[in-house]
């Protein structure tokens, strides 16, 4: 008996009237281009195969005053856009969060890259370490900084330096997208529980002590998990903290969490 239900939606979209129609007249058939953010395998013949850079357009029907992030967000279906890339004459679907759209010619240029965000060596220190992280999706490494004083417990503020890298967990290098030595502001301010940072590096912070020096390597779950963080944390991504800590205490009342 779910047929009049079904039949009463047509009849209110009809009902919009002169605004429905409005709207439609307005509208108007657009090719939005996007940059691919990462590289794209298909696993189908109807999926676009995607390089990191890539220029892919995308057929839109526009709205007048909507920006090319809204026109791709409205024309993706269950987060699939269907696209051309430029580089390969190919049609076909793609994830929408694998791109970005551009709104002018100039942001086609690719960005310069950092020395320090270009890919370095990484590997597990220990077995032990592995199968931390296999088992609770955080592995906490300790460096030749032992630390004193209290250990870091919910509700406490760690102030650190940090940097942050994102692996795919099977290479042997990560990529770092974030740091204080190069991001603002320059120091990791973290109040334990909040809101604020993934639950990976909470989780690893917990116990730390002032003057330790340690690295925190954490699981998508307990990342970005599927989303990532584009454009410089792939989907999937596991993270790196590579941490100085440089105080434990308590928060003041207006203490906020801030840092990479």
């Amino acid at each position: 008996d779910e047929g009049p239900a079904d039949e009463a939606t047509p009849a209110a979209e009809a009902d919009e009237g002169p605004a429905a129609s409005g709207k439609a007249a307005a509208a108007a058939a657009k090719t939005v281009r996007a940059v691919a953010l990462w590289e794209f395998s298909p696993s189908s013949e109807s999926e676009l195969a995607l390089a990191k850079g890539d220029v892919v357009e995308v057929a839109v029907e526009a709205l007048p005053g909507e920006d090319a992030d809204a026109l791709i967000k409205r024309e993706a279906t269950d987060g699939w856009l269907l696209g051309r890339c430029e580089r390969t004459a190919t049609v076909g679907y793609f994830p929408a969060s694998y791109v970005s759209a551009v709104a002018d010619e100039t942001a086609l240029a690719p960005e310069p890259e950092k020395a320090s965000r270009q890919a370095r060596p990484v590997s597990m220190r220990s077995l032990e370490a592995f199968d931390a992280l296999s088992a609770t999706g955080v592995a906490v490494e300790a460096g030749d900084k032992p630390g004193s004083g209290p250990a870091a417990e919910t509700g406490d503020l760690v102030t650190a330096r940090c940097t942050a890298s994102a692996w795919d967990g099977g290479a042997s290098q990560a990529t770092p997208y974030a740091s204080t030595d190069w991001d603002r502001p320059a120091e990791l301010n973290l109040v334990l529980g909040s809101p604020v940072a993934t639950d990976g590096l909470h989780a690893g912070l917990a116990g730390a002590k002032r003057g330790h020096s340690l690295r925190i390597t954490c699981s998508p779950k307990l990342a970005y998990g599927a989303a990532g963080l584009p454009p410089h944390v792939p989907p999937g991504s596991f993270l790196i903290y590579e941490l100085d800590v440089l105080d434990v205490s308590k928060p003041r009342p207006a203490a906020t969490s801030t840092g990479p």
